[in-house]
């Protein structure tokens, strides 16, 4: 399946590329995102639950 955008022939990476570099291409920038939101995440914890922060 092809399609023309702006002139040029792109095609269905699913229906024409390989399993590892496919998994690799879409998986890896998951997990950078899920592990960026891991460090917020505790960063968050670590910071905002300290007792220093507590109303009295």
């Amino acid at each position: 399946m092809t399609d023309t955008r702006k002139g040029k022939m792109s095609e269905n990476i699913f229906a024409t590329g390989k399993i590892p570099g496919l998994y690799v291409k879409l998986a890896l920038p998951l997990v950078v995102s899920m592990t960026v939101t891991l460090v917020y995440n505790l960063a968050d914890t670590f910071f905002a639950d300290s007792p220093d922060f507590c109303a009295g």
